[in-house]
């Protein structure tokens, strides 16, 4: 593998690793506040919807540890963290995790690792961990398809990891909305006050033959969240023909704008949404707009359920760090 796509990996890494955490009015504040929330109610509905209780999930990209809570309320038995970047699963992650064991918020049990989950096959960090119920990418995924060998290496964990009929949920930018973006703009970019997409000049044809679905770099801005990174689009078909290399199969693709109007017609989930905080008519239509650039997706791994293995007694593998994470 090139030493381009490894700075580009290592670049991520360190940008989401020496980022620190906003105070409460920080956030409260931010021009995208709304759209935080808004985007974690949209993962909370896709882990209500996917995620059973004692579940054993596998976090890939877990970041700090910002969906715990979200993990935590989905009542799961069992969650493995994976992320490339170090500080976070060695020092933030833990911390986060550790207290919210202290204020009894989180009963489920933990296993961290630091590891690019899109270069290395995890099963040597993973160990008799698995099988799991439910492997997860949270706004992360986009960043595999810079190359072929590294999305076939994602998508090989994802099935090596999961058990018959699992599923692999995940949010990632919508590559047909930034196609019909960047053919709509006079430039080679566009966007508005809260966001920037910029392709670089080897696309001005604005054309993307089915033939080249790996490396198509945009650098993506979120004000406040995203400091201009390299980020891929990752073309759905092709998607969906990996995926079925190692038995995972299409249930759900669908876009932000699209799900949100979904759920908003189901009660509990507007119930989730008011109680976040959330109020359509504070969010701008900026961070409206942003929204829609990504997509939720959902995957099921195919096999029989006679095939489950047992967790084996005591239940979760990950008990022994129930004293904590270090």
């Amino acid at each position: 593998m090139g030493d381009d796509v490894l700075n580009a990996a290592q670049r991520v890494a360190s940008h989401y690793s020496t980022r620190g955490n906003q105070t409460l009015f920080e956030r409260r504040t931010s021009p995208i506040a709304r759209l935080r929330i808004l985007n974690n109610w949209i993962k909370s509905v896709l882990i209500k919807t996917y995620v059973h209780e004692d579940n054993h999930v596998l976090d890939i990209a877990c970041g700090k540890g910002g969906d715990f809570p979200k993990w935590s309320r989905a009542k799961i038995g069992c969650y493995v963290g994976v992320d490339i970047a170090e500080g976070s699963v060695k020092t933030d992650a833990p911390e986060r995790y550790n207290n919210g064991r202290v204020q009894k918020e989180y009963t489920f049990h933990a296993r961290l690792f630091h590891a690019d989950a899109f270069q290395v096959d995890l099963l040597p960090h993973i160990g008799d961990l698995g099988p799991f119920d439910i492997v997860s990418c949270q706004f992360a995924f986009h960043y595999c398809f810079n190359t072929e060998e590294r999305a076939k290496q994602c998508l090989q964990n994802i099935g090596d990891a999961l058990r018959p009929k699992g599923m692999f949920i995940g949010t990632t930018a919508d590559a047909n909305v930034l196609v019909k973006n960047l053919r709509k703009a006079e430039s080679l970019s566009f966007g508005n006050s809260v966001y920037s997409v910029e392709f670089p000049q080897e696309h001005a044809s604005k054309a993307f033959p089915p033939g080249t679905p790996f490396g198509i770099r945009y650098k993506f801005t979120l004000a406040d969240a995203v400091e201009e990174v390299d980020e891929y689009l990752v073309p759905w078909p092709k998607l969906v023909e990996l995926a079925a290399e190692v038995g995972l199969k299409p249930v759900l693709n669908a876009n932000f704008h699209d799900y949100a109007a979904y759920n908003l017609t189901i009660a509990e989930n507007v119930e989730l949404l008011a109680g976040m905080g959330f109020e359509r008519e504070a969010m701008s239509e900026d961070e409206w707009e942003a929204s829609r650039i990504y997509m939720v997706m959902a995957f099921e791994k195919e096999g029989d359920t006679k095939d489950i293995c047992s967790t084996g007694e005591g239940g979760c593998r990950c008990k022994r760090d129930s004293q904590g994470l270090k």
